[in-house]
């Protein structure tokens, strides 16, 4: 079957720069039109998306992808699309008119994508999402968690709603969901079976790529006395390498040498960078993504918000100006180099005041500070009890700091609603016996 799913994928996808599958991607796909929940870790610029898209043309119905950052979902439906699929995108970057009109014409069967994208936050609160996606539930043939690790290490504080993914699939299937497939690049065994318990992915279905490694990405620690003789080293880098494409990680955004600081660092001596962080909105990033791509800029600046499914092929060099998180972190990181597969540096700079950087500023600015949780608790609730109706997606903030007080119990949804009632028609007698059906959409 081999030589079979081979000729598939040339078939699907003609114009991918890549010539073929390689073994452990055909063994995954073969899996899963086994109809078996299966997951798959492999190497960052490796190819997982490969694996859906040539099993989810296969299945022949809707692809359901589930992907936590907007960069990662517009990069993938581009290419998609690129390749003759329809393909339809939900989230906070597209307007909101726009996101319903394309729900009302997939409900109507007027658009019939081969793959939705979605982010966790839309299935787990949008009513009207869930109205349209249950309509035609039976058409889906696979549900796609990329970057499954975040379910696990992201899903008990940073994006809490990433643990209701089941939930979803249950409100939808009871037990009998499509087929699930996850996707990571590195995963520790204690989030292994916690993701595997969740998407109920038996051991003899996980599938781990022997060639984790990234031989073309040479590693170089450093280590230093302060704060400033680290900081000249990183001035000495990018001059050794200003000819070449650089992301620089920091873990924090304002104080003395955080993304900004050495940003602005960095023009005064002459450099062509820019910076990236989370206080940017969406459209901000995605141009800065652009330009850094087509070469406008060699550096960025950027917190881990430069991460996930940003396939820029020719970063050269990547540096951490200071050790992040944990290893499996640094290896996603590193990750963004050399996907072309061409010699790439990887530079870890760090010095003993690192360990308490990270607890006061890390840490802390992970989550929104109390005042922007008390201020959205204020004008949802207008500090009284009882029930409340909101646009979760009217804005960056509300959109941020909502799955905080779900995930503490402050706030509980009661039910999923939609933006505009008008959206419904009036339920006719012959609708009204059509079985499985409890009203229209008018368009």
């Amino acid at each position: 079957m081999f030589n079979d799913i081979d000729k598939l994928f040339k078939k699907y996808f003609p114009n991918s720069p890549f010539e073929r599958l390689y073994d452990f991607q055909i063994k995954t796909i073969e899996n899963i039109l086994k109809n078996k929940n299966t997951l798959a870790i492999m190497p960052t610029g490796g190819g997982k998306s490969l694996i859906y898209w040539t099993a989810g043309a296969v299945l022949n119905g809707i692809t359901m992808v589930i992907s936590p950052l907007l960069a990662l979902i517009d990069e993938q439906a581009q290419k998609i699309r690129d390749e003759g699929f329809e393909v339809l995108v939900i989230h906070s970057g597209i307007d909101q008119d726009k996101q319903n009109k394309n729900m009302i014409d997939f409900y109507h069967r007027t658009l019939n994508p081969s793959f939705i994208f979605a982010s966790p936050e839309r299935i787990s609160t949008d009513g009207f999402f869930e109205y349209c996606i249950r309509d035609r539930k039976e058409e889906i043939k696979m549900f796609v968690i990329d970057e499954i690790h975040c379910v696990s290490q992201w899903g008990f504080n940073f994006r809490p709603l990433y643990k209701r993914i089941p939930e979803f699939l249950n409100n939808l299937y009871d037990d009998k969901w499509p087929i699930i497939l996850g996707l990571t690049a590195t995963l520790n065994p204690k989030d292994l079976n916690i993701i595997c318990d969740d998407f109920k992915i038996k051991s003899d279905n996980i599938f781990k790529d022997e060639l984790l490694l990234r031989p073309e990405i040479e590693l170089k620690v450093k280590e230093f006395n302060n704060e400033e003789e680290k900081e000249m080293a990183l001035w000495g880098l990018l001059t050794i390498h200003k000819e070449e494409k650089i992301l620089v990680y920091l873990y924090r955004k304002y104080p003395k040498r955080g993304v900004v600081d050495l940003h602005k660092k960095a023009i005064e001596r002459g450099f062509n960078a820019l910076s990236f962080h989370g206080d940017m909105t969406s459209g901000l990033r995605q141009e800065i993504i652009k330009s850094f791509k087509e070469n406008n800029v060699n550096i960025v600046f950027a917190t881990n918000a430069f991460g996930m499914g940003i396939d820029i092929f020719d970063i050269r060099v990547v540096i951490h100006f200071m050790p992040p998180e944990s290893v499996e972190r640094y290896y996603q990181e590193i990750g963004r180099a050399a996907r072309d597969k061409k010699q790439a540096y990887a530079y870890l700079l760090y010095s003993e005041k690192n360990n308490e950087v990270k607890r006061q500023f890390f840490i802390d600015d992970s989550f929104p500070d109390i005042k922007k949780i008390e201020k959205l608790h204020s004008e949802i609730t207008n500090n009284e009890l009882g029930l409340k109706t909101m646009n979760v997606y009217e804005n960056d903030e509300r959109k941020d700091v909502f799955p905080y007080l779900i995930d503490t119990g402050i706030i509980e949804i009661k039910t999923k609603s939609i933006t505009n009632i008008d959206i419904f028609g009036e339920i006719n007698d012959d609708e009204s016996e059509t079985p499985g059906k409890t009203g229209g959409l008018n368009s």
